[in-house]
């Protein structure tokens, strides 16, 4: 009993001296940068030829993109690197140091409106997120042409979670939304979701199953959390479908596809080849979750040749993520200055050059009962300012050393 008693106060102890750590001077103590498969972003990075990668992936996008690619870059090169044993090492930062002062005011603005997404988008638990509830998993950035193409057709939602981006999918008139997670630890949130806001059961459908590039079975741990993944290794079987067979098996005609689920995107993309070329959806890519994902999905799928336009655009802030409590090291943070950076595209013959897609970053504007219009405003181009203050000014612009 008193051994127990020991260790458990010196575990006590063990958080209250992280704890302090966290708010000692206005800093916090962070891990660096990892990717979702527990790589180091960095060793990536400048350990390939950054040059024609950036170079491929730049090619053909808006300045917006530009900009955006330019920023994920430059924290990529300045963010600590990622620290594996938590506790031997820490590195103390200034937490708005990676956090651009735009992305500050979002999530300043969101904060102060999340009263309202809740009230319009009632949930069973607290999990209203700027990437889904304002942007549309980036649905807003697209212009009204492919906005109103995709109606009436099948969606899917690579990434189900508790339903929230499903919910908001119906707001595009989808003949039907069926909605991909490997984890069935939320569906009765997710079918919860759906009655609070009173979505027809016909409408969406939960597929208890994960996206890869061919149908098979595979074992995964069920942590029934938003970011279960493929890579957690464990005893519960799954089921893994490509899109392109589900698809054919259901007779669909995709007009959306969003994928989300945390870094097996790249596989999925592979598996749902067939169905862009026939079909020609609308596409929402995470590709923040690995360095991987972010460098070569979009020159993956320009190889194709599909002749799509293809658009970059971070749909959250900025954050230091705190490691869960469940971790050894609770207390220390994940920098995530790429959080919910996706690739958008959609096809080149829904162009409309004249109509230029202005979405206003500040949030401040409530969405409305429909779908964003996408009216060209004369809102400047935000570009990423805010870098690190502990370096020379004159950092690179798109381009690592």
């Amino acid at each position: 009993m008193a051994e127990n008693t020991t260790a458990k106060l010196s575990n006590l102890k063990s958080k209250l001296a992280t704890l302090l750590l966290y708010r000692l001077g206005g800093r916090v103590a962070v891990v660096g940068l990892k990717d979702a498969n527990g790589g180091d972003y960095k060793e990536y990075c400048f350990n390939e030829n950054m040059v024609l990668r950036l170079e491929e992936l730049k090619r053909n996008l808006d300045a917006k993109s530009i900009d955006e690619i330019d920023y994920c870059v430059r924290m990529i090169k300045y963010a600590p690197n990622y620290i594996k044993d938590w506790d031997k090492e820490v590195t103390l930062v200034n937490p708005k140091t990676y956090v651009p002062l735009r992305d500050q005011k979002i999530a300043a603005d969101f904060l102060r409106n999340y009263k309202e997404y809740s009230r319009k988008y009632p949930l069973p638990v607290k999990a209203h997120v700027p990437d889904v509830f304002v942007f549309h998993n980036g649905l807003t950035f697209v212009p009204p042409k492919p906005q109103k193409y995709i109606a009436g057709k099948d969606f899917i939602d690579g990434g189900a979670y508790i339903g929230d981006s499903a919910l908001v999918f119906t707001e595009y008139n989808p003949r039907k939304i069926y909605s991909f997670d490997i984890s069935d630890g939320n569906s009765s949130l997710f079918h919860e979701t759906m009655m609070l806001n009173k979505i027809a059961s016909d409408k969406v459908e939960l597929v208890l199953a994960g996206l890869g590039e061919t149908d098979k079975v595979i074992q995964i741990a069920d942590s029934a959390q938003i970011d279960s993944s493929i890579y957690e290794q464990g005893t519960k079987n799954v089921q893994i479908r490509s899109i392109d067979s589900f698809v054919l098996e259901r007779k669909l005609t995709v007009g959306f596809i969003k994928i989300d689920i945390e870094g097996s995107e790249s596989l999925a993309v592979r598996g749902m080849i067939e169905t862009v070329k026939r079909d020609r959806p609308v596409l929402s890519i995470a590709i923040y979750h690995n360095p991987k994902d972010f460098f070569e999905i979009k020159p993956y799928l320009e190889s194709l040749d599909i002749n799509y336009k293809w658009m970059v655009r971070r749909l959250s802030p900025a954050n230091i993520t705190h490691i869960p409590l469940n971790h050894k090291s609770w207390g220390l943070c994940h920098i995530c200055p790429l959080n919910d950076t996706y690739l958008l595209g959609y096809p080149a013959e829904l162009s409309d050059e004249s109509s230029c897609n202005t979405k206003n970053d500040s949030l401040t504007e409530i969405v409305t009962n429909q779908p964003p219009t996408n009216q060209p405003t004369n809102q400047p181009t935000n570009q990423p300012t805010n870098q690190p203050t502990n370096q020379p000014t004159n950092q690179p612009t798109n381009q690592p050393t």
